[in-house]
């Protein structure tokens, strides 16, 4: 299954189906065995994960019970519990949907006594983490310049996160650094299990190792679980995949959607620890570095390397000082600092509806009362899965215009996704149908790929 984003009518044999292209058709339907879901941002896959629970629980008589749902996010979690249930009604919330160290803490809660945990373990956040990592430098003679805890506790989590215990760490180590910080890591773990507490990592390799070791605990959740899904397979790592495997052996009737486009193109300069490469040159066994998202680094071993083929455009950016090169379909991470004087006309999109065109303000107030990013206000407000900014505008005028512009031109609507809580001349009845009724797959596609 190469995409979920083609052109052509759909086959539905329940009220489930209306709306699908054929590829998401064969998706939902699809009951019995692995499934594979190729798909890229904006191609509708969180609306073909929603049909299809909502379909083996609905047509199929599957028991939510039986059925594990994993996302990356809490807030993903939410929001699939939420639209399976405006589906099927409120059994949805006998499902498991959560991400996976959400799941691993109620497997662990449970049955974590056997690896020695107490059923009440702390978890220990980032900066619990480090500090103990501190500790345990401090307590072992290291030299904190040479061994910052922040580095050495990145060195840890990324040794957890392919699956290493202290005893497999030590044995790959080939440098006296290397074997120090394996040393870190046996009295890191120690204290941990002593204090009866895990960090994030150990939520993954516990649950792991649990079912490894207690095979009855497995088989338990082996028989709960008859159906599994997961989304942004590709962002799994090691443990997670491997979690995986063991819940779905016995019936494999495993789900997972993942992002083919995540890749980087050839000249793109990688850190690693033989110095700066290019994507091309990257090597199996090789040892990348990373942003940890707080400021601080991470380090990888790349255990495959998958070459692929392109042909089309190659979009440069330069900004403050920097290039940055990818394809169209590069999602790329960026912060944009608010200007109240600013508006932005946007495009954005919700699965279960379509796609709309609309305008906001460049700063407004969300439900907790705090100033944010109006688009951010916007997209959370409509439940979107995903927003495109169109253009940034001096004045509501402007902005207007443009909204008006690009939903007459192109054929997309600029009505709200939904009717709840407000003062609309449309309930959610006539919403639903006036985005059945337009084609703004289409016109979507095309407008993003004249204007942007």
């Amino acid at each position: 299954m190469t995409s979920l984003f083609d052109d052509g009518p759909s086959r539905p044999n329940s009220d489930l189906l209306e709306g699908l292209n054929p590829v998401q058709h064969e998706a939902v339907i699809h009951s019995e065995g692995p499934l594979l879901i190729i798909a890229g941002a904006g191609s509708g896959k969180t609306r073909v994960l929603t049909q299809r629970i909502a379909h083996l629980i609905r047509d199929l008589g599957v028991s939510p019970f039986e059925i594990l749902a994993i996302t990356f996010t809490n807030k993903a979690a939410g929001e699939m519990k939420e639209r399976v249930a405006a589906l099927v009604g409120p059994v949805a919330e006998k499902m498991w949907v959560s991400t996976f160290h959400s799941a691993c803490v109620r497997i662990l809660r449970r049955d974590g006594s056997r690896l020695g945990f107490p059923s009440s373990f702390t978890i220990y956040d980032q900066s619990d983490a480090e500090r103990l990592t501190g500790y345990c430098i401090r307590d072992l003679g290291l030299d904190p310049k040479k061994f910052p805890s922040r580095s050495v506790h990145s060195s840890i989590s990324a040794a957890k996160n392919e699956g290493l215990d202290p005893a497999s760490f030590a044995a790959r180590a080939g440098s006296i650094f290397d074997r120090k910080i394996a040393e870190v890591f046996v009295d890191y773990q120690a204290r941990l299990l002593k204090a009866g507490a895990m960090d994030f990592d150990d939520l993954l390799t516990n649950t792991v190792k649990l079912f490894r070791e207690h095979p009855d605990v497995l088989e338990t959740y082996q028989r709960r679980f008859g159906h599994i899904l997961v989304d942004e397979y590709q962002d799994t790592n090691h443990v997670q995949n491997e979690m995986v495997l063991m819940l779905g052996a016995q019936h494999h009737n495993v789900c997972v959607v993942g992002d083919g486009d995540q890749c980087l193109v050839p000249g793109t300069q990688i850190a690693t620890t033989r110095g700066t490469v290019p994507a091309e040159e990257v090597r199996i066994g090789d040892e990348l570095i990373g942003s940890d998202g707080r400021d601080g680094a991470v380090s990888g071993t790349v255990s495959a390397v998958w070459p692929g083929e392109y042909e089309g455009p190659v979009v440069t950016a330069f900004a403050g000082g920097k290039e940055l090169t990818g394809t169209p379909h590069h999602i790329v991470p960026a912060r944009m600092e608010a200007d109240p004087g600013k508006w932005f006309v946007y495009l954005m999109f919700r699965s279960d509806r379509g796609w709309r065109v609309g305008q906001t303000k460049s700063i407004r107030t969300d439900s907790r009362g705090y100033r944010q990013l109006g688009y951010r206000v916007r997209a959370a407000q409509e439940h979107a899965d995903a927003l495109w900014v169109l253009r940034v505008c001096g004045t509501q005028a402007e902005a207007s215009y443009w909204e008006e512009y690009f939903s007459v031109a192109y054929g997309i609507p600029t009505t709200c996704f939904h009717a709840q809580g407000r003062d609309l001349a449309m309930d959610d009845e006539w919403i639903r149908r006036l985005y059945d009724s337009v084609d703004t797959v289409t016109n979507a596609k095309e407008l993003l790929a004249e204007e942007l």
